[in-house]
């Protein structure tokens, strides 16, 4: 029966048929081309990063800036909103050591920073739902930087008062 419906749609004469492969056969081309050209401008790394402070991190040889997000240099101190000083940025530092330390896979842009960086988002190996970006911002290690991407997470940290909030 099944087989019936599929002769039914074939073409009845080579010039038919010639016809739906000439119209297929762009169709398909381009389909291809779209696929490739989208994965074009992004690399992806993975293993087990170097962190070097809560938004950059050395992967596979390359340093690698956490895209959409900024935070405090290693050494910097914050004041909280008690009044007391605090090391944030070791704080931070020590946060993405925790989400980075069973591995990471990270989808970069081609494109560099400033300071030769790839810009990555970058997903832990054992929980690929989320990215660590987002959840460096959603612990309040870290601030939503130029694009607004993680802002509900920013807002949600900032909600609770966590980390530099």
């Amino acid at each position: 029966m099944l087989w019936q419906a599929v002769r039914a749609c074939a073409p009845t004469s080579s010039y038919q048929a010639n016809i739906l492969l000439a119209c297929l056969v762009p169709f398909v081309v381009l389909v291809i081309a779209s696929l490739f050209e989208y994965r074009a401008g992004s690399v992806v790394l993975a293993g087990t990063p170097r962190v070097v402070d809560g938004d950059t991190i050395v992967l596979a040889g390359e340093r690698v800036r956490l895209a959409g997000i900024d935070a405090p240099e290693a050494a910097q101190k914050c004041i909280s909103s008690a009044g007391d000083v605090y090391a944030c940025g070791a704080a931070s530092t020590d946060k993405l050591t925790e989400l980075t330390a069973n591995g990471v896979r990270c989808e970069c842009d081609t494109e560099r920073d400033q300071y030769s960086r790839l810009l990555c988002e970058c997903f832990a190996t054992h929980d690929s739902k989320k990215s660590v970006n987002a959840r460096m911002v959603r612990a309040g290690m870290a601030v939503a930087y130029i694009s607004q991407r993680f802002a509900p997470d920013q807002a949600h940290a900032r909600a609770l008062r966590r980390g530099v909030w």
